[in-house]
């Protein structure tokens, strides 16, 4: 890459490129895997780190927090960072999930952005791409960072994990209520999860 990074984001675009984001800096860069090559591109408005970043259905790039409570959207058309609404609050080690109805669903990290450690949040709210506004909904059962969220077509979406959860539990998009599922083995945190 052009700049080292720690704590930062990928996205896998829709042309195939893969857009590396933040990591202790505001600048972004593309890589081309059929050529091998990275481009920097457009950069963000704040430094980012350990934020939360979502691929859109517009195919636009999502991201939100990790420093405070901004978010902005990333055109890889015009490789340009438009700014957008905030947060109800900062959050940092947060996710953030693109969901069927044009949403995007902001759950749980820590509320002390400067530190990005302590004061674990279950606050949860949702962004809506067409107002560029925020509502804040049901909370999670449990505090959770460094977890993952997955949205399933049927509208629930699964959040696993976080530092001190070995639970799991499913939110339904339309009554916006959080539900305990299975119990996951052990405490995981920092892990992925594929459909």
């Amino acid at each position: 890459m052009t700049f080292a990074r720690v704590d930062f984001a990928a996205s896998l675009l829709t042309n195939g490129k893969i857009l590396m984001i933040g990591g202790y800096k505001k600048s972004a860069e593309v890589y081309d895997p059929f050529t091998g090559i990275w481009a920097s591109t457009g950069s963000m408005s704040v430094v980012r780190y350990m934020f939360a970043s979502t691929l859109l259905d517009n195919r636009k790039v999502f991201v939100s927090g990790g420093y405070d409570s901004t978010a902005e959207l990333y055109d890889p058309s015009t490789e340009a960072w438009t700014s957008t609404g905030n947060m109800t609050m900062a959050r940092c080690r947060h996710t953030s999930t693109s969901l069927n109805n044009g949403k995007v669903l902001v759950t749980g990290g820590t509320v002390d952005a400067i530190r990005c450690n302590g004061n674990w949040s279950t606050s949860a709210e949702l962004y809506d791409l067409l107002t560029g506004t925020w509502t804040s909904t049901n909370s999670t059962n449990h505090l959770r960072h460094s977890h993952i969220a997955i949205a399933f077509r049927t509208g629930q979406i699964l959040v696993t994990g976080g530092s001190f959860p070995t639970n799991a539990e499913l939110y339904n998009l339309l009554t916006q209520v959080w539900t305990m599922t299975g119990a996951i083995s052990y405490q995981i945190s920092y892990h992925v999860a594929c459909l």
